[in-house]
């Protein structure tokens, strides 16, 4: 009998080991990843999905890329999200990303909803937008209500663009100044990978450089020429200061996969071609001409297109759409001279990013 429970116990103790090889973690344990690091992949569902993380220059920047997207690419599936908030420097953009803070305003164009921007409101819901008004319903001034982490996880993102404020950038002003540009900048790009939706895949980051415009408002007149004017020696200085802090700081340290160089094209219009009152509507935002020729930038930049080869047909300026009820308004039409700035000014900027080149 002795023999038969020891041969019992034997076949227990056995059958205990074996079942010990695919035991359960006890609670309050880590089982150990069989890789400690995943590995990252592309996707490609056919969709260009674009956030840019900036304020309102940024917004001249996006403002007329639907209707350049819907005119040059019209079978092309593209979403672009704005993050914005009013004079934002990076290291402010740091300070709400550390403290959740729903100062944001956020905007976003879908290809396949039309050629118009989309706004989030308060509680997250977007709606059709056209300068300064919602007019699907919402309170318009429920705009800036988002959080940075909002617009990280709205979209799976390919391409995350980033932007510096222009004194900040070029290091001439010590109340804009950032002393630790390439920290905040590394703090930003980390916290987006943070919070991306899609752990699998891996956006590429981008950089827009911003146009520089005087610290002094007061010498920016639109409709004075002669003043205007006189400010380009400093507007070149600036542009020159803030080009050589993206090349010899910022990309040596991210490898930006898209550099963005819209203030080189700025100052090449500056440089023989068109006048500063031409180019800023006030002391510093862009003119209608300065937004076109900047949306065409982008869209060559995140595309490939060449700048000589696109249409330029009209903007639809006001995004008009009958079914929404909006404001209507005379498209903006690209005469045949500008067309010719354009693609000289930035073929330029996309072949010298950091130089200027002036009228020949």
């Amino acid at each position: 009998m002795k023999r038969i429970v020891t041969f019992i116990l034997a076949c227990i103790m056995l059958l205990g080991l074996v079942a010990c090889g695919n035991a359960v973690e006890p609670a309050g344990t880590t089982a150990q990843p069989t890789e400690t690091t995943a590995p990252k992949v592309e996707k490609d569902d056919g969709v260009l999905r674009v956030l840019m993380i900036g304020h309102s220059l940024g917004n001249d920047a996006m403002w007329m890329q639907p209707s350049v997207f819907m005119n040059e690419a019209p079978d092309m599936k593209v979403v672009i999200g704005f993050l914005y908030y009013s004079g934002c420097q990076l290291a402010a953009h740091v300070n709400y990303a550390k403290q959740t803070a729903a100062v944001y305003g956020y905007m976003e164009y879908d290809s396949e909803k039309g050629d118009y921007w989309w706004q989030a409101d308060s509680a997250g819901n977007m709606n059709a937008y056209r300068y300064g008004t919602t007019i699907s319903g919402a309170d318009p001034n429920s705009g800036r209500s988002q959080t940075s982490k909002f617009a990280i996880q709205r979209q799976d993102w390919d391409i995350v663009v980033t932007q510096g404020y222009p004194w900040e950038v070029a290091k001439v002003k010590s109340t804009a100044y950032d002393p630790n540009l390439v920290g905040n900048m590394a703090y930003l790009k980390q916290y987006v990978l943070d919070n991306d939706i899609d752990k699998e895949t891996t956006p590429k980051f981008g950089w827009n450089m911003v146009w520089t415009f005087p610290d002094d408002d007061t010498l920016i007149r639109p409709n004075d020429r002669q003043t205007m004017d006189l400010n380009f020696a400093k507007v070149e200085d600036y542009y020159t200061k803030s080009a050589q802090v993206v090349r010899d700081e910022l990309m040596p340290e991210f490898n930006f996969a898209y550099v963005m160089p819209s203030s080189t094209a700025y100052i090449n219009a500056l440089s023989g071609y068109k006048t500063t009152g031409e180019m800023y509507r006030d002391y510093a935002h862009a003119s209608d001409f300065g937004r076109v020729m900047i949306a065409y930038l982008w869209y060559c930049t995140l595309t490939g297109a060449k700048i000589e080869e696109c249409k330029f047909a009209p903007i639809n300026y006001q995004y008009q759409k009958e079914e929404l009820a909006y404001y209507m308004k005379q498209d903006l039409v690209i005469t045949e001279e500008d067309k010719a700035v354009i693609i000289e000014v930035v073929g330029n900027a996309l072949k010298n990013p950091y130089e200027i080149t002036p009228k020949a």
